[in-house]
């Protein structure tokens, strides 16, 4: 993708879709004054807790979840919103089936 930048961590080139990242990788895209980032679900790598600190260590102003509760529980991320919300971060929960 043209423009965007890898900030946080490690990602493989040739990665499928269905094999987890080894980290959670947040990939940042300037846009007007801010910046508009991109991460998979935290806990696909493996490592909710530590993806979380991703998020922390980034400190977004909102996070927004396109993921099914189904899909949430899966990964160990049930309280993904409160999760979220604990860190000083506003969460919107939009879920696509």
């Amino acid at each position: 993708m043209q423009g965007a930048d890898q900030t946080t961590g490690p990602g493989e080139p040739g990665e499928t879709a269905d094999a987890p990242p080894p980290g959670l990788v947040i990939y940042a895209l300037p846009v007007g004054g801010g910046t508009l980032a991109m991460a998979s679900l935290p806990g696909r790598s493996g490592d909710y807790r530590g993806d979380l600190d991703v998020f922390h260590e980034w400190k977004p102003g909102i996070v927004v979840s396109m993921t099914t509760e189904a899909e949430m529980a899966e990964v160990g991320g049930v309280n993904l919103g409160s999760d979220i919300q604990t860190m000083a971060s506003r969460w919107c929960h939009l879920p696509v089936p």
